[in-house]
């Protein structure tokens, strides 16, 4: 994590988006930090209402479970935590700050997401940082996530608070060393998600598994 000895940085890789039993099975395979499960019924990778906890509760303990929700009530989300095993509550809405105390208050770690483009004004985020765990940085689009699309990564050298990031957006194997580049001290790792699929929640196990190889193969050779 951001703040230890550089030498011994790894970074966290956060597959999103997850929604297939086989699939996630094969994926957690491979050894991901966190893997993500959307709860928003408007997402194509909307795990549905058939999906069973064991689903989540049944993966190894070395990977985290990311709950992704949209302007959910603080009760479902908390209900869902409870009843799926999640680590994380990762909001991709317009989320309060009184949302996000809330949540940790009641033992949650939260992933606020916030979508960056050329007029974001990190400052804004000094009010979320006592309540999140981290921030995760997306693209500009119209839906919730999954746009693969990139935003600008040199806007990240305005971001001057002391809370992790999860870099988002369009990041696949054509851009995978760009982004293990970044030497923000706050970078703490990558959420990938559309750039590896084969339609919406289902994840090819070759892009996934080579990108995951990029990046410790990178971490193995090199510091930072």
């Amino acid at each position: 994590m951001p703040g230890t000895d550089k030498t011994a940085f790894r970074m966290i890789i956060k597959i999103c988006g997850m929604k297939d039993p086989e699939n996630i099975r094969i994926i957690a395979g491979l050894g991901p930090d966190i893997m993500g499960f959307v709860f928003y019924p408007p997402s194509p990778r909307y795990v549905g209402k058939e999906f069973s906890p064991e689903i989540t509760t049944g993966l190894p303990c070395t990977i985290g479970k990311a709950g992704v929700f949209v302007n959910d009530s603080t009760d479902r989300m908390l209900q869902a935590r409870e009843k799926f095993g999640l680590d994380y509550l990762q909001l991709h809405g317009e989320e309060s700050v009184a949302v996000c105390r809330k949540l940790k208050k009641n033992g949650a770690k939260v992933i606020k997401a916030f979508q960056v483009g050329e007029g974001f004004e990190f400052r804004q985020l000094k009010v979320w940082h006592e309540h999140c765990s981290m921030f995760l940085f997306d693209s500009q689009s119209r839906g919730r996530g999954g746009s693969g699309h990139c935003f600008n990564w040199d806007l990240l050298c305005r971001y001057d608070l002391p809370v992790p990031f999860l870099l988002s957006g369009g990041i696949g194997s054509e851009n995978i060393r760009k982004a293990l580049r970044l030497t923000h001290p706050m970078f703490a790792g990558v959420d990938l998600n559309s750039r590896l699929e084969i339609m919406p929640g289902i994840k090819s196990v070759a892009l996934t598994e080579n990108i995951i190889h990029t990046i410790r193969d990178h971490e193995q050779h090199s510091s930072r």
